[in-house]
């Protein structure tokens, strides 16, 4: 299904609510509000089917969000412009920690890790048990643990919209990173930096057992949110049987907005008996799978 025969199912089926008016002269159009709301309650609904979790639990798995992606996470070397021995570290050009952006990072000084508490437009504020000697064009890099991947202001920016990391590969090591405990997606780890050997899920990405020393070069396997339509002629990513499903949430949102709460239950229900009956990748599989069951003696 098109993002435009979608449109005209959701359109004709919410009682033409004028606010939601698709056509210009009688030609359907993105550039109307109408067309813009009711793509915006479209994508939202492919989200939430692709997401969609059943009240005893099961879930349903699309394959085609499963994804792979390169990403590098940077660690930029900035020069000191001055002697330092009271923790505050003065940079040359390109350095701006305006707003206390470095706070929480770690400093590399001759390879011995700092935390930075506070940054500012030029220079950086560390901390630890004994300070270092900085010296004018020493060479300090700053690192973290923490690596945010989805939303405004990430850290790595991703080719698609990240819902949770599943596996990591060092690049430069040629190795798969282990998998930490869930139980250390918040807690800090002993201060530290060197080759990465371990990740868990933490916050919006991913926390490390220690901070990069040098950039570093990933493969991501990650699970994702489907393509949103921006175009007329844009058919929706997740498989088509679930199409039919996208249209009856969407059109359970356009009608509760107003008020018709007959008619969003109604959609609602049409939604969810879908969503009951529909099969995905995984569960068509399992047909062609031979199960056996072996039984050994003691």
């Amino acid at each position: 299904m098109t993002l435009e025969e979608a449109i005209v199912e959701v359109y004709e089926a919410t009682d033409e609510q004028s606010d939601l008016d698709p056509y210009v002269s009688g030609t359907m159009s993105l550039t109307t509000t109408g067309a813009t709301r009711i793509m915006g309650l479209l994508n939202r609904a492919q989200d939430a089917i692709a997401t969609w979790k059943f009240p005893n639990g099961r879930r349903l798995r699309f394959r085609c969000l499963e994804d792979t992606a390169v990403v590098t996470m940077t660690v930029p070397t900035y020069n000191a412009v001055s002697d330092s021995t009271d923790g505050i570290v003065t940079f040359a050009g390109g350095f701006d920690g305006t707003g206390n952006a470095y706070a929480g990072w770690i400093a590399l000084h001759d390879d011995s890790p700092y935390v930075i508490v506070g940054s500012n437009v030029d220079s950086i504020t560390i901390a630890g048990p004994t300070l270092p000697v900085v010296t004018a064009a020493d060479a300090v890099k700053l690192t973290k643990q923490y690596w945010s991947l989805k939303g405004d202001g990430a850290d790595v920016t991703m080719p698609w919209r990240l819902i949770e990391v599943v596996e990591m590969y060092d690049i430069g090591n040629d190795m798969p990173l282990s998998v930490g405990l869930s139980r250390d997606r918040g807690a800090m780890t002993t201060l530290g930096a060197g080759d990465v050997g371990e990740w868990v899920n933490a916050q919006k990405g991913v926390r490390f057992d220690v901070a990069p020393d040098a950039t570093v070069h990933f493969i991501v396997r990650g699970y994702r949110y489907p393509t949103a339509v921006a175009a007329l002629s844009d058919a929706f990513e997740i498989p088509e049987a679930f199409h039919e499903a996208i249209c009856e949430y969407a059109k359970y949102t356009a009608n509760s907005r107003i008020g018709k709460i007959d008619n969003a239950a109604m959609a609602w229900a049409r939604c969810e008996k879908l969503m009951f009956s529909l099969r995905t990748e995984d569960d068509i599989e399992s047909d062609f799978l031979e199960g056996r069951m072996y039984v050994e003696g003691v």
